[in-house]
């Protein structure tokens, strides 16, 4: 899946994807360029959107999620390698709705140890993320 950003400011969201507490308001400016075409590397929903995740900068060892109203999407194709999960977080009470690798979505914890460094998540994700580029190249070459 491919999508190419259309803004990069919280004014540009719609009021629903606003999320103060969390630190997104009309003032945010995401770190992403506008008209650069990036390749999601997981789903979720949130604030009743649908979240990307994305490695926007150079050098990002992990994804960070994105609300989609800031995209349009150049190619809809969701990856091989992804599974849809769908659980209840009972510590939080929140509903957990993920599309990603299995690794990824059958696992609550994963992102957290992937956004700390922990060595096998580390090397899980860049194993998945060399996979998903290389279907995203072969999009891109018209394959």
């Amino acid at each position: 899946m491919i999508v190419r950003c259309l803004s990069n400011r919280g004014s540009y969201l719609p009021e629903t994807s606003l999320d103060p507490s969390g630190g997104i308001d009309d003032n945010t400016v995401f770190e992403l360029a506008v008209d650069q075409r990036y390749v999601v590397y997981g789903l979720t929903v949130y604030l009743n959107h649908a979240w990307y995740y994305l490695c926007a900068g150079r050098g990002d060892t992990f994804p960070i999620w994105y609300p989609s109203p800031l995209f349009e999407v150049a190619d809809g194709r969701l990856s091989a390698h992804w599974i849809f999960n769908y659980s209840l977080d009972p510590p939080r009470g929140v509903d957990h709705a993920v599309i990603a690798f299995p690794e990824w979505a059958n696992d609550l914890s994963f992102y957290d140890r992937l956004t700390d460094g922990e060595e096998e998540a580390v090397l899980t994700f860049q194993r998945y993320k060399r996979l998903i580029d290389d279907e995203a190249t072969l999009v891109q070459e018209g394959r």
